[in-house]
């Protein structure tokens, strides 16, 4: 049996060394020093597509049902979503 918690990040943050990746990744090792098995969700390597109203599964991309089971096999979700100033 594993006790270990899982924790998984998802960023959301489409910029290539963004702090909100950054500061992900801190927040992740910080549980992983607690004791937590982490998981980093980059969701620039996921074809998700847009909220467009269809709901036959059949029509979804694999990448949809890979974070839906990467998300419901965490017991804890940390989500970093980048702030754009000005924007």
């Amino acid at each position: 049996m594993n006790d270990k918690i899982i924790i998984t990040g998802i960023c959301g943050s489409l910029r290539e060394g963004s702090y909100t990746r950054m500061a992900l990744n801190i927040a992740l090792m910080g549980a992983k020093d607690a004791g937590a098995k982490i998981n980093l969700i980059d969701l620039r390597k996921y074809d998700l597509p847009l909220m467009d109203g269809r709901i036959d599964e059949k029509t979804f991309p694999e990448d949809v049902f890979r974070l839906r089971d990467e998300v419901q096999n965490s017991d804890g979700i940390i989500l970093g979503t980048p702030e754009y100033h000005g924007c």
